[in-house]
């Protein structure tokens, strides 16, 4: 289940394997991110470069 917050941005949750997400985590934070950025501007990134 989503929600709609006041950002504009869907609360949404996901399963994913521990140890990757643990990496993801500690890549957002060498680029001083918080995770939910640094997953949008993958997702961002991947998006664009279909079309």
């Amino acid at each position: 289940m989503s929600e709609a917050n006041s950002n504009n941005r869907e609360t949404t949750s996901i399963r994913i394997d521990p140890k990757l997400w643990k990496e993801a985590k500690m890549k957002a934070l060498e680029k001083d991110m918080s995770i939910g950025q640094y997953i949008e501007e993958l997702i961002i990134k991947d998006v664009k470069n279909k079309k």
